[in-house]
């Protein structure tokens, strides 16, 4: 079988700084086609004033990238450093394996609060990966 198609993917760290909006989901970015996302960390600049989680997913998994963490915690506190704090595209418990997410098509990349905040949160959330030359 001969090689039909080469593609070069090159690797990025895109830092998006975002400010949650009540309970209604932040789109962060819109990653083109032929992603694959190696992992997504998020750093609190400024917490919400609310009992509440922050999530990072997509429209098909809304905590794909970062399950429920505290969205009120102290400024500097770091999620998805670690493995139990990534959603199911990026760490699967039983296994205890890392994972990557590719996406076969554009996919929006969004950040939503489980409660509304009095004061919103500021984040900054940190997206690796490789993306296709086009």
């Amino acid at each position: 079988m001969a090689v039909t198609d080469r593609k070069t993917a090159y690797p990025f760290a895109e830092v998006f700084e975002v400010t949650s909006n009540g309970t209604t989901a932040v789109e962060i970015c819109t990653l083109p086609a032929n992603t694959i996302v190696t992992g997504v960390i998020v750093l609190i600049k400024t917490a919400a004033t609310v009992t509440g989680n922050l999530i990072i997913g997509d429209a098909s998994d809304d905590d794909g990238y970062i399950s429920a963490q505290d969205g009120t915690a102290a400024a500097g506190t770091i999620y998805g450093d670690t493995p139990s704090e990534r959603g199911a595209y990026l760490y699967d418990s039983t296994v205890k394996g890392g994972y990557w997410k590719l996406l076969v098509t554009a996919t929006a990349v969004n950040l939503d609060m489980s409660d509304a905040p009095t004061t919103e949160g500021v984040y900054e959330v940190t997206i690796f990966g490789y993306s296709y030359a086009s």
